[in-house]
């Protein structure tokens, strides 16, 4: 992240200890705009629509989340409703 964006540091977009949801969400915010800048990159890489903002409950039929909101979570997609 740090190398890939030109970042004095990494974003801080997961929560932990002593992390502010606030600041977590600022940092989200900021890291899915750097992502969406590489859709001009080489190889491009595009952030889908369908990845929201925050991570909405009623999407957790399409997705795994591993973790909770208190002490840090991951979002991935569930293979098993993906399209075959």
């Amino acid at each position: 992240m740090i190398r890939l964006f030109g970042l004095g540091s990494v974003l801080g977009y997961k929560k932990k200890h002593r992390r502010e949801l606030t600041d977590v969400f600022a940092a989200w915010a900021e890291y899915r705009r750097l992502l969406a800048t590489l859709e001009r990159a080489d190889p491009l890489l595009f952030l889908s629509a369908c990845i929201p903002p925050i991570v909405d409950p009623s999407i957790k039929s399409h997705v795994r989340v591993f973790g909770d909101m208190s002490d840090g979570h991951i979002v991935v997609p569930d293979r098993a409703a993906l399209p075959a």
